[in-house]
This record gives C-alpha cells, structure tokens and sequence, in this order.
C-alpha cells in the first residue's frame, strides 16, 4: 500500500483530494454570490429588477421593524465561529444529499423570478445554503451547523406572519394591559 492509499484509506485525504475541495468550495460560493448577490431577481417596490440581496437590504431599509434582520447574519456568523472547534475536527464527507436540495433551491429561484416574489427568494437561498452544507461538508456538519442554518431563517422579513400572528396578539396584549391598569386603579376603556 502507497502512502496516499493509506492517507486515503485512514480517512485523511490526500493533497489533491483537499485542493479538489476547495475548489469546489469556491466555485460553489461565487455561484451563490452570482445567484442571490448580482442576478436581478425581482422589482422589489423598485422600478428596475434588484437582487435577492439588493432587495432584502432596500426593503429591510424602508420597514423600521425588520431592521433586526441585519443583525441576524452576523449572530448566526458568531454561532458558527463558537463551533470552530467543533467543526475542525469533523470530516468533510461530503454527501450527494445536497445536489437535490440545491436543484429544489435553484427551483424555487426560478419560480420567485418569474412571480416576482421574494419570498420565494429568501427560502431559495437558505435551502441553497442546506445544499452546500450538505454537498461540501456532508452529514456530521449539518447536525453541527443544524441550529445556526435553522437561525438563519429570522434574516427573512415575514411580512404574512406579522399579519397572520401579530394581529390577534394585539387584541391579547390590549386585553391584558386594561385589565391590569384598571386592577392598579387606573381606569382603562378598550
């Protein structure tokens, strides 16, 4: 046995098998930056079409109460940067599992491009980030990155949920605050 097959053997990939990785990481990441980051995507409340990103930074600029949304990648970048030692140790075992997520994901781009919707969008792009955690990594690091992926989803704005949940917690919060001011003595008409 050569000292690469053992190398290969032992789970340890030999030189070429981690540049092959890295290119396949980097290809991979200038796809998804083409994809979401320059590919005009939709009109967005705008004239011309924007990006995925273009879009979720405009449009986060214009509603007051999702601007939280910046702030979520670098939460999930810092959940990430705890697990860095976690993560070194784990193999990079890739899995074809990925390649059906990201075709889904591409899908779902498509689909959003030509509603003009961007939520379709914004689910595209967490799904294609699934895909490549599973693609380059492979099993081991999406139960590791599971949690930080799963976070990822409060960068979205959820405009239909503020609708669908909001709304009717308002009436609760109205109800619970009469009644307690009118229980303290400050009379409340609701």
């Amino acid at each position: 046995m050569t000292p690469s097959e053992s190398t290969v053997h032992a789970g340890v990939l030999p030189a070429q098998g981690q540049a092959s990785r890295w290119w396949a990481l980097g290809a991979a990441v200038l796809v998804v930056v083409l994809v979401y980051a320059v590919w005009p995507y939709q009109h967005w409340m705008f004239a011309t079409r924007g990006s995925v990103l273009e879009g979720w930074v405009r449009w986060l600029a214009l509603e007051s109460e999702w601007q939280y949304c910046y702030a979520v990648p670098f939460i999930v970048g810092f959940l990430v940067y705890r697990q860095r030692g976690e993560l070194a140790s784990l193999p990079l075992a890739g899995t074809w599992l990925g390649l059906p997520v990201m075709v889904f994901a591409l899908l779902l781009f498509w689909i959003g491009y030509k509603v003009d919707t961007g939520y379709l969008g914004y689910a595209s792009a967490q799904l294609m980030i699934a895909g490549l955690i599973l693609m380059l990594g492979g099993r081991a690091w999406w139960r590791a990155l599971f949690l930080p992926w799963l976070f990822l989803l409060f960068a979205w704005p959820m405009h239909p949920l503020e609708g669908l949940l909001a709304t009717p917690l308002r009436a609760i919060t109205a109800k619970l605050a009469g009644g307690m001011l009118n229980a303290i003595g400050i009379p409340v008409v609701r």
